[in-house]
């Protein structure tokens, strides 16, 4: 039978804290973040709630699930097809791919700093492994055609009818 050393959680960790006193604090912090989102849900919901049973047309006007569904299509569908360009861009096939060299920040109007001089990122942090990275544009090469406008036909399907606008 296997006896558990309980003693553990009285020993100090490599930081300096007990092990007890890293758990609780954990056990705090999640009761914390917790209260918060169920707060920040009771605050949205009931604004949300109140606005939808509302009689007052300005404010249901806002609140069309048809409507907004097919603006966030659209708005993934474009996101999604300029992050493949700006991947094509940079020379690889994905844009989890791209690495800090490709991407400087600019710290004035002409002084361009790499992004891991910048944050002191050791080089390969970020990066998924070699075999993931390799699986990654063997799948993406297999995929739809690169760069372009959108296909014509989910550029239709995605169309906002007027109606639905005014």
């Amino acid at each position: 039978m296997f006896n558990l050393d309980w003693t553990i959680f009285f020993q100090d960790s490599p930081g300096g804290d007990r092990y007890a006193d890293l758990l609780l604090s954990g056990i705090w912090w999640t009761l914390g973040v917790s209260f918060a989102a169920w707060i920040i849900a009771m605050v949205v919901g009931s604004l949300v709630g109140t606005i939808r049973t509302t009689q007052n047309p300005w404010l249901v006007h806002g609140l069309e699930p048809a409507l907004k569904s097919v603006r966030c299509a659209n708005y993934i569908r474009t996101l999604r097809r300029d992050l493949l360009k700006l991947a094509e861009a940079t020379g690889v096939e994905h844009p989890g791919l791209i690495g800090c060299p490709s991407v400087e920040i600019l710290t004035g109007q002409v002084q361009a700093t790499p992004l891991d001089a910048m944050y002191g990122y050791d080089q390969g942090w970020g990066y998924p492994s070699a075999a993931d990275r390799a699986a990654i544009a063997r799948l993406m090469r297999a995929a739809a055609p690169r760069g372009g406008p959108m296909p014509e036909g989910d550029a239709e399907e995605a169309r906002i009818p007027r109606s639905a606008v005014s």
